[in-house]
């Protein structure tokens, strides 16, 4: 009977440890430990999740703003999304897509070392889109040497990716990429 009480007491001690030995006479984590990091980690995903919304949320228009609204009708395409990398590994990406009532705009102009979202974004693109005269029947040649032109980007690069859907749904793509001699 004393023995029975000696393990139970034994057994007790032993597991309110915040740590356990292993045969080797290395340390592990205790479940509460483990649980705790567990937290941590799912509380990182979540802020990472807010902070992506947060993104999301900075580059976001209001389409319905009065000026916002005309400037949407001057624009020939409900999406453009221009990607141009050149040498030293610098990027012209360009963005602005208006679908189902949501307006969005990016600018990541790595070779003025530029980044803006929203409506800044949208400011800064909207000149050179609306000059824009791309459609279904225009060759790869020609719109890629209008959107340089357009947007005063350096005609010696790497590769060059543009995406264009025309109001009436119709997505025009042109891409080159330009071989090392």
């Amino acid at each position: 009977m004393i023995s029975i009480l000696f393990i139970t007491a034994l057994f007790i001690t032993a597991c309110g440890q915040s740590e356990n030995e292993n045969a080797d006479g290395e340390s592990n984590t205790t479940g509460s430990e483990e649980q705790s990091n567990q937290t941590e980690d799912m509380e990182n995903e979540d802020n990472q999740d807010t902070e992506a919304d947060n993104n999301d949320q900075q580059s976001s228009i209001d389409p319905n703003e009065e000026d916002i609204n005309k400037k949407l009708e001057d624009i020939d395409y409900n999406e453009f999304e221009l990607e141009v990398n050149y040498p030293d590994n610098k990027e012209y990406e360009a963005e602005i897509e208006y679908d189902n009532k949501q307006l969005t705009a990016q600018l990541n102009n790595e070779l003025e070392e530029n980044n803006m979202n929203g409506k800044a974004a949208f400011d800064q693109l909207y000149p050179n889109v609306t000059k824009l005269t791309i459609n279904k029947d225009t060759n790869k040649d020609q719109a890629i040497k209008e959107i340089l032109e357009t947007f005063d980007l350096d005609k010696e690069y790497l590769d060059f990716e543009v995406q264009l859907t025309l109001k009436d749904g119709t997505t025009i793509e042109y891409e080159d990429e330009k071989t090392s001699s």
